[in-house]
């Protein structure tokens, strides 16, 4: 009995790292699962935007990566991505890529340009 709850606990272990999770408290309050897609409203043309993600959850943030490139920064405890909106009215995506002690996880920001 004790064989097997080792193992659902580590297979729980196992799925909770495939399914890991960012919490975004700014602009909106959501959490974004791991290859997820949050959609966080319209922006004007070339509005520079700032998003604040928890850094720690389920393990320190250890470097990030967008698509486009964003200016990303780590304190505090949370990690604070900068980026402008493009010039041109259209739908767009943020492609962020973070890296923690657990792997590497990939969580897309889609947002509307307007006039």
């Amino acid at each position: 009995m004790l064989r097997k709850l080792k193992i659902l606990f580590a297979l729980f272990f196992i799925l909770s790292l495939s399914h890991a999770s960012i919490y975004m408290y700014f602009p909106v309050s959501s959490q974004i699962s791991d290859g997820g897609v949050l959609y966080i409203g319209k922006l004007g043309k070339n509005h520079v935007a700032r998003l604040i993600f928890n850094a720690e959850d389920p393990s320190p943030v250890l470097s990030v990566d967008t698509t486009p490139e964003a200016n990303a920064v780590i304190r505090d405890g949370r990690l604070w991505i900068t980026f402008q909106a493009p010039s041109s009215p259209g739908r767009y995506y943020l492609d962020i890529s973070v890296e923690r002690n657990t792997g590497v996880e990939r969580y897309t920001i889609a947002y509307d340009v307007v006039e």
